[in-house]
């Protein structure tokens, strides 16, 4: 069960990070 909850947290930081630099790569 942790394992799931850890590799979901992964995912969503993914998301993250990905929105993230579309963000930046939007603004140059």
């Amino acid at each position: 069960a942790l394992d799931q909850l850890i590799e979901q947290v992964r995912a969503l930081d993914m998301d993250k990070v990905r929105a993230d630099i579309a963000e930046q790569q939007a603004k140059q």
